[in-house]
């Protein structure tokens, strides 16, 4: 069983390693996946600030075409203004003309009036002339009625008909001046409302010069700007693509050596595989031939569990009942060397180990082991012997009530390698008590096999508080079992 039990864990052993195997190959794979996860992410990154870069050179593009259109619409608007002042200048020359057309024929009308005016006075004078002759003539003595009078009369009649012509000719030449005047102030106030717009159109236009240079001063810098941004795009484009060679090739580099280092782990671990496979197709052989082994084993344990064996039951501490007691009386007899049960333990500090194997109670012995971890005491009832243990007795190894057992395990042995616990003690008291050298009987509880070898294994400290493990005497029983006797 326990060959079994060894190959069992052999096999479990093989089948951790290919699982840390597998284990390894998938960190292997993921430690890749993340390796290209990174370098994807660099390349995205510089895709992304080239993008951005491109962005930016579109967003200045868009710009230089909106102040480029804006540039437009004022270049537009200015030539609206020019055509509109040019207009505004052809409209005010034809005022002027016509003004100056309007400013002659008042001259003439005034010269013409004074010309009547002076036609009037010299006929009114002319008029008082022949009145004052008449009036003279009408005073002298014997004046009478002549047709000379009558002549001088019908001409003063004319001449006053001839000078109300000329007043009314000369009121009507007024009122038509006046009106003339009238529009005379019109056409001068036009003409400052239209030398006003003139001025500001003039300022205008001067404003309008002076944007326009400033646009086109703006466009110059644009241009400018948009030609350096557009080198350095090429500039940055042509290094993108350098870089973005440099890593591609350095990323086949890199992939092609990750494939061959791959492609050897791979072919490395296959054969390690196929090897693994052809041991564990001996191993299972192997366990073939040890099952089959078992199986003579269990029948052997069987026969010997259907031999007549002698039977040792505790009656009290010590007796002469127990199989060490029987064994140990062996010593000296015709098969000596054969029956001789032997003790050791870890270390020795009091005593000897065979200490415990003299069963006399009225004998003071002090035996121990030193002051170490995981001490222990074990006892060999030789080749030719088995025990089923059923109980056990053991005795305090100290003159003192101290440093008494109290955390222990029992553990039963066919080969003294591989250890089976049959009784586990925490801090059990059993050994303390008032007289030196306490003994006390613990039953083991259980189905167990047989076995050979017995150990006490400490498994914390004694009541002291120290390590080590003080023993003067131990008694086991149960069934023997003579190896050698036939059903």
């Amino acid at each position: 069983e326990t060959t079994t039990e060894s190959l069992s864990q052999k096999e479990q052993d093989q089948t951790g390693e290919k699982e840390i195997f597998e284990e390894d190959e998938r960190l292997l794979q993921k430690c890749d996946y993340v390796d290209e996860k990174n370098k994807q992410e660099k390349q995205s990154e510089n895709l992304e600030a080239a993008k951005e870069e491109q962005e930016k050179i579109r967003q200045l593009q868009w710009e230089n075409k909106q102040l480029k259109e804006k540039v437009t619409e004022k270049t537009l608007e200015f030539e609206k203004m020019l055509a509109l002042v040019q207009q505004i200048k052809r409209k005010l020359r034809n005022s002027l003309e016509k003004i100056k057309d309007k400013d002659v024929l008042p001259k003439d009308m005034r010269v013409e009036k004074r010309r009547l005016h002076e036609e009037s006075n010299a006929e009114r004078s002319r008029c008082d002339a022949l009145s004052e002759e008449v009036r003279r003539l009408r005073e002298m003595p014997g004046h009478e009625s002549c047709s000379r009078c009558e002549g001088l009369k019908n001409e003063r009649d004319s001449a006053r008909r001839k000078n109300e012509t000329l007043e009314n000719k000369i009121q009507e030449w007024r009122s038509i001046s006046e009106v003339y005047l009238r529009q005379n102030q019109e056409l001068q106030e036009n003409l400052k409302s239209v030398k006003e717009e003139h001025g500001i159109l003039q300022l205008s236009s001067r404003k309008l010069e002076a944007a326009k240079e400033e646009q086109q001063q703006k466009i110059r810098q644009l241009q400018r700007k948009n030609r350096d941004l557009g080198d350095k795009v090429t500039e940055q484009t042509s290094e993108y693509q350098k870089t973005l060679q440099r890593e591609k090739k350095k990323n086949n580099k890199q992939l092609k050596d990750c494939r061959e280092r791959f492609q050897e782990e791979a072919q490395a671990n296959i054969a390690s595989l196929e090897n693994m496979i052809e041991e564990k197709k001996l191993l299972r052989k192997e366990i073939k031939a040890e099952r089959s082994k078992c199986d003579d084993l269990r029948k052997e344990v069987k026969r010997l569990r259907e031999m007549p064996g002698r039977i040792h039951n505790h009656k009290k501490d010590f007796d002469t009942n127990g199989v060490v007691y029987a064994l140990a009386k062996n010593v000296g007899g015709p098969n000596s060397i054969q029956t001789r049960i032997t003790a050791t333990r870890s270390s020795d500090e009091e005593g000897k180990a065979t200490d415990i194997l003299v069963n006399r109670v009225d004998r003071e012995i002090v035996s121990g082991t030193m002051a170490e971890k995981e001490s222990w005491w074990c006892v060999d009832l030789t080749e030719n012997y088995a025990l089923y243990l059923t109980d056990y007795t053991l005795r305090h190894g100290n003159h003192t009530n101290g440093s008494y057992f109290l955390n222990w395990q029992l553990e039963g042995s066919l080969d003294g390698e591989s250890w089976k616990t049959l009784s586990r003690h925490v801090s059990d008291r059993g050994l303390k008590g008032k007289e030196r050298y306490q003994t006390h009987t613990w039953a083991i509880v259980g189905d167990h096999s047989a076995f050979r070898y017995f150990r006490i294994f400490q498994t914390g400290k004694n009541s002291s508080g120290d390590l080590g493990i003080f023993l003067s005497g131990i008694e086991l029983y149960g069934v023997l079992i003579e190896k050698g006797s036939q059903c």
